[in-house]
């Protein structure tokens, strides 16, 4: 037992050590996908930014777990209100707080591919109409999940020791509307689709 008990101490140790910690900024183009309406959704830019820290397993695996401030969201070009004032574009804006974790193999060359889960909490989320007069209203939560879970895919080059690249693309994998969502039908079942790229600066 004592055997055990140092050889988890040594290899805490070790991971405290050889731990890495950073920040990582960019440039968010995502999109809402709905398979239940007619409306046709276009990407939204928008920016995330948040702390990493990297923790290495082994020579060519590492954890990396990130705390972020994500803009996402969709534009629309189609919405009707009943004919009164005919169809109009939209801009739907949905700010998370997102902890993704990734697996991280690295290649050689100093690059670096990544895939793990996204956990997201959701703290606003606002619509705004396209028009020459551009009223922009706070959705009603609570018809709206605010926990979202996404899965993370992507690719990174270490440039040096401290500055890296990053490009991830996260799929949506709950749904942002809850059943019954009268406040936006095409938010009442889609889900959040997103293109991260950005750079990554580590202490």
């Amino acid at each position: 037992m004592k055997k055990i008990f140092l050889g988890l101490t040594v290899l805490a140790s070790s991971l405290t050590f050889a731990q890495q910690f950073g920040v990582k900024a960019g440039l968010n183009l995502s999109d809402i996908s709905n398979t239940s309406t007619a409306v046709d959704t276009k990407m939204k830019t928008g920016f995330y930014a948040g702390v990493t820290a990297t923790f290495p397993i082994t020579e060519s695996y590492s954890i990396k777990p990130e705390l972020v401030y994500n803009q996402m969201g969709a534009k629309t070009d189609l919405y009707d209100f009943g004919g009164i004032i005919g169809q109009v574009s939209t801009t739907t804006k949905l700010d998370y707080l997102s902890l993704p974790i990734m697996l991280q193999y690295n290649l050689p060359s100093n690059l670096y591919l990544e895939v793990g889960p996204e956990f997201s909490y959701m703290l606003s989320a606002n619509q705004s109409l396209n028009t020459i007069i551009t009223p922009s209203t706070n959705i009603n939560m609570d018809y709206l999940n605010r926990f979202n879970v996404g899965a993370g895919v992507g690719a990174g080059l270490k440039i040096n020791e401290n500055l890296g690249i990053n490009a991830r693309y996260t799929f949506g994998l709950t749904g942002i509307g809850k059943d019954g969502n009268v406040t936006d039908y095409f938010l009442s079942n889609s889900k959040n689709n997103n293109l991260q790229v950005g750079l990554d600066f580590n202490f």
